[in-house]
């Protein structure tokens, strides 16, 4: 009976027993021509999306890109597998203040920190990611 209740816990994914990372959106405070956000999905998998548009009037005219792929989580820390670059690229989560980007409102809130990555390659490296709501909250 035990061996019963056993055998479906051991085929669960990885990400339902350690990580510490809630899914959901995440966005990085980006320049004014483009933008980078990070979707964790419960299922271990995750959508990165990078859009770039012309300043001015030609707004309008710019380019998606679409990442799709798994990611491995232990703790606070997370990989994404089959990167921009094809490459697994990592980060940690962590706490954050905007003074960090230089802000003069000093806010605090659990970031995606991909600005230690070693797969510098990436567009997802070199930035922090914040829950889609602080980001909204704080451009209000």
């Amino acid at each position: 009976m035990r061996l019963r209740l056993l055998l479906p816990i051991l085929f669960l994914p990885q990400i339902a027993f350690a990580c510490d990372i809630p899914p959901g959106n995440y966005e990085a405070i980006t320049e004014s021509e483009f933008s980078l956000s990070l979707e964790i999905q419960e299922n271990g998998r995750y959508q990165f999306l990078h859009k770039s548009w012309l300043p001015g009037d030609l707004h309008h005219v710019g380019e998606e890109h679409l990442y799709k792929g798994t990611f491995e989580c232990e703790g606070g820390s997370l990989t994404l597998n089959y990167s921009d670059t094809g490459k697994p690229i990592s980060g940690v989560y962590r706490n954050a203040s905007t003074s960090e980007l230089k802000f003069p409102t000093d806010k605090e809130s659990m970031v995606l920190d991909f600005t230690s990555a070693s797969n510098t390659g990436s567009i997802v490296s070199g930035w922090l990611y914040w829950p889609s709501g602080f980001v909204k909250a704080l451009f209000k």
